[in-house]
């Protein structure tokens, strides 16, 4: 306390010895340093809020969108200026519904740049670089975390380094380790989104760049170019489009009972791709002409009029002026071809080119048919083929089918054909069996099944009861005569096999069989029984001996 006074009396000596312009230098500077303070205080509690904007990850088109998409995932959405906010507890979660939902603009490494470039300003650049790279590592995998199904993931981002000039530019690339709940395998529609997630966050890294691995199942998976197919899915879209026709076929021909339809699509395996045409007009445009065209010739012969002598006399050569000039000069220019049309046709990929189709129709069907009712007291006309109407219902049957079957590029092969189904006929009136028993109806009925397992359900009963009633028995008791060991009587009425010669046996013993062996190793363990413990072996006795006398 002593050292405090101490102090303070110092520092007032010194302020009162100080001229008044110091004095007011000082306290300006404290006023400064009091509002800065209040300022920082103002600016920080302003801003310290609650709330998460999510403008910087969404195109301003599909913001409205956006907001109902994660309403309906339960998360709350608020509005400031346009912009969507949502709390910090949810906003990895709101980015994880956004990138799984395709909201997310495209690029997003600025956005992960102005979030996690607020730092220390004493920083180097490879110390800004290097943090930023781990934030966006750890950003990444809880916004994957987030997305519906992924248990853990964690993400690896390998940037290289600035090379100098003339060496070869090397794209960056990264790594993402995918579990799933339940050990479920990745789909090609979380791999690419997961792709286009990471991707989007480092500039220049395109998603084929990007190696999602299975950590359940082992499997590495990189994103497909757009229209880019593997194997697997072009044959799952066969055979869907394949159930789709055979469907459509049977329910366009409910009427036939027994149907058979057999569907072949033909797909096109080529991914998208993008065709121009251009069109140019066959006139050529004029743009300039020069034509320069000039002749002249001025021709005079000085010769006097009349007849001269010539023989023995020279001619004279034509005087006075002679002129003659040629000019042509011919300058045509012309403009390129003007452009009429231009057209960008972008094909589908997996487009369906072709689609053929068997379909056989029973004989019965049309036994029955061509069958005339009978009137009454009349009996039933017997079955007449008609090999004429037949021939017609299979050509108007093909006719109905070609259309429903039409493309724009191929025409699709039908074939209408019937079978011989057997000794099953076809009434006319029910188009069902004629002659079918019960069990028959029962399984065309649908109660085959719950009687099926009703009939299982009895027999397991029954087995239970029968396994119950045999573990209750009472084991029989040995007699008394088992007991002492006597051996059983042999049968005298028998006829003897032989006479044997009366002579002195080598040994002397009896003959035993299983239930002798039973008898005496029950009374070896009476035996043991009444020396161990005689009071037990006494009370036994007794109860047989009362059952013994009860039953004679």
């Amino acid at each position: 306390m002593n050292f405090l006074r101490q102090q303070w009396r110092q520092i007032n000596a010194q302020f009162t010895a100080m001229s008044p312009n110091t004095k007011w230098a000082l306290g300006l500077v404290a006023i400064v340093l009091v509002l800065v303070l209040v300022l920082t205080l103002l600016v920080t509690g302003v801003g310290a809020t609650d709330e998460e904007s999510l403008g910087r990850w969404i195109a301003p088109e599909y913001m409205a969108d956006a907001g109902q998409v994660l309403r309906n995932q339960n998360i709350e959405v608020g509005s400031v200026n346009g912009d969507l906010t949502v709390s910090k507890a949810n906003y990895f979660r709101a980015l994880g519904v956004l990138q799984s939902q395709g909201y997310m603009v495209g690029d997003t490494s600025r956005a992960f740049d102005e979030l996690l470039k607020e730092g220390d300003i004493w920083e180097s650049a490879a110390q800004l670089e290097q943090r930023v790279l781990r934030g966006k590592e750890r950003m990444l995998g809880m916004i994957i975390r987030e997305m519906h199904g992924v248990q853990s993931s964690n993400v690896l981002i390998a940037v290289h380094k600035k090379v100098g000039f003339g060496s070869n530019h090397v794209k960056p690339s990264a790594s993402v380790s995918v579990k799933m709940n339940s050990g479920r395998p990745l789909d090609r529609d979380m791999v690419n989104a997961i792709a286009g997630l990471v991707s989007g966050a480092v500039a220049e890294m395109p998603p084929q760049n990007v190696q999602v691995v299975d950590a359940g199942t082992g499997r590495i998976y990189t994103a497909r170019p757009p229209g880019d197919f593997s194997p697997e899915e072009n044959l799952l879209v066969l055979r869907q489009r394949e159930e789709y026709y055979h469907e459509k076929f049977l329910a366009a021909f409910s009427e036939i009972p027994n149907l058979l339809v057999a569907v072949n699509v033909q797909i096109d395996n080529v991914g998208s791709k993008t065709e121009l045409s251009t069109q140019y007009s066959t006139e050529q445009p004029l743009t300039s002409q020069r034509e320069t065209t000039m002749e002249r010739s001025n021709t005079s012969d000085a010769g006097e009029p009349g007849a001269r002598p010539n023989v023995g006399s020279v001619i004279p050569e034509a005087t006075g002026p002679t002129t003659t000039e040629k000019q042509e000069t011919r300058e045509t220019q012309f403009a390129d071809l003007p452009l009429i049309n231009r057209t960008e046709m972008v094909h589908v990929p997996q487009r369906t080119q072709q689609v053929n189709v068997t379909m056989r129709i029973p004989k019965s069907y049309f036994l029955a048919i061509s069958a005339k009712p009978a009137g009454e007291g009349e009996q039933p006309a017997d079955e007449a083929w008609d090999e004429a109407m037949v021939n017609g219902k299979l050509t108007q049957y093909k006719t109905e089918i070609e259309p429903l079957i039409e493309m724009s590029d191929r025409k699709g092969v039908v074939s209408v054909t019937w079978y011989d189904d057997g000794p099953m006929q076809v009434s006319a009136a029910g188009m069902l069996p004629v002659g079918e028993g019960m069990m028959t109806r029962i399984a065309n009925s649908g109660m085959a099944q719950p009687i099926a397992l009703t009939l299982l359900a009895l027999t397991a009963v029954a087995i239970m009861l029968s396994m119950a009633r045999k573990a209750n028995q009472r084991p029989s008791m040995p007699t008394a005569a088992e007991l002492a060991g006597v051996p059983p009587t042999l049968p005298t009425d028998e006829d003897l096999l032989g006479e044997v010669v009366e002579s002195e046996p080598a040994m002397a013993g009896v003959e035993v069989n299983e239930a002798d062996i039973r008898s005496r190793k029950i009374a070896n363990q009476i035996s043991e029984l009444i020396r161990a413990n005689p009071p037990e072996a006494s009370n036994l006795f007794n109860k047989w001996v009362q059952t013994t006398e009860e039953k004679s």
